[in-house]
């Protein structure tokens, strides 16, 4: 009795036991180590040494995997980290059985970029604008800059940007602020303050083909420009951005929607309109540098005859360290009809220095 509780409990232990998963790392300085996979998380790699006990390796010192077992090359081929449920992401799971491998093959050699983030499609096209996020999480920007203005405020003045993104795997929110200001002999020179927040969503299915489909962008902005005698206008523009390129050097696409415009001009009364928008967007890179195009005209549908604005945006970054660029720019913006002894046009150069982060 006791011989048969014995092997009973025997049976059990080795029944629980947790499978082994031998892997080879090959660090980055050339270093190799063996040992048993025992769990992967997104910034550490544990790994069971023969003699050195239990380690663990950062993923960036970490250059690629190998092994020749067949269970734990599906485990890091096939059941990538962003398969697993959200409670196992740092434990290893049970696997089904596999047929091993045959005499003779290769033993498969796994890229830890590839097990962590493996490749994937991008549903969310790329788009040629300041705030887009090229890649899924955070994009913060901030930039200081001296503006030489010409129009309604002959001045030179300083301005501040800053900018908040944020990207989903489908979607992303965007939120951008500018500001120019200045003074002269006491008497303010500039006040221009402008705000947009701008939604996009991926159309269609997730796959190969995304990147070629039009996207749905929902964008709301505020101004204020008492130079122009605009107490404030609130804009709220609804359509679909075109990607006309997929190539990541040379990015174009063109938007097309339609929205309302809410006017408050100084010493008039307020107007509420109808209006369009049609925006083409471009970026090139130049190896590190970058330039970016933007060129929007806003038609006013139900106000006077021929009347519309545009904004005009023309940008090069050469980065100077890492985050940091050099910025220079010129800005127009265009009002067919605007307020009574206010001029059409207003062009403003630029230079400056951008931290993204």
């Amino acid at each position: 009795m006791f011989v048969s509780v014995l092997l009973v409990v025997a049976g059990l232990s080795s029944h629980a036991q947790q499978p082994v998963y031998p892997v080879t790392c090959i660090l980055s300085n050339g270093d190799r180590l063996s040992g048993d996979l025992i769990s992967i998380s997104k910034f550490r790699l544990r790994l069971q040494h023969v003699t050195l006990g239990r380690l663990v390796l950062k993923r960036s010192s970490v250059a690629v995997c190998e092994t020749t077992d067949s269970t734990t090359r599906v485990k890091l081929g096939d059941l990538a980290l962003d398969t697993l449920p959200e409670n196992s992401r740092t434990t290893v799971g049970v696997l089904p059985d596999v047929m091993p491998l045959p005499p003779g093959s290769v033993a498969p050699v796994v890229s830890l970029e590839h097990l962590i983030h493996p490749p994937k499609p991008t549903p969310l096209a790329s788009r040629a604008l300041p705030t887009y996020v090229s890649h899924v999480g955070w994009k913060r920007a901030i930039g200081m800059n001296y503006m030489l203005t010409r129009g309604n405020a002959n001045v030179s003045n300083l301005g501040f940007t800053g900018s908040v993104a944020r990207r989903a795997d489908r979607s992303q929110v965007a939120l951008s602020a500018k500001r120019e200001f200045g003074s002269q002999d006491g008497n303010a020179t500039e006040n221009y303050f402008s705000a947009t927040l701008r939604y996009d969503l991926a159309l269609g299915p997730n796959d190969s083909a995304a990147k070629s489909r039009p996207s749905f962008f929902s964008e709301a902005v505020v101004e204020h420009d008492p130079f122009a005698q605009i107490g404030s206008r609130a804009v709220e523009n609804t359509g679909v951005s075109v990607p006309l390129t997929r190539n990541k050097q040379n990015d174009i696409a063109l938007e097309i929607g339609t929205g309302i415009t809410h006017e408050a001009p100084t010493g008039v009364p307020s107007y509420t309109r109808f209006g369009g928008l049609l925006r083409l967007a471009a970026r090139q890179i130049f190896g590190k540098a970058k330039s970016d195009q933007q060129l929007a005209i806003f038609p006013d549908l139900s106000g006077p005859h021929g009347h519309y604005r545009s904004n005009g945006d023309f940008n090069l970054s050469a980065p100077l360290i890492s985050g940091v660029a050099l910025k220079l720019g010129v800005a127009d913006r265009y009002d067919t009809r605007p307020q009574a002894r206010v001029r059409k046009n207003d062009v403003t150069v630029q230079s400056g220095i951008g931290i993204e982060f």
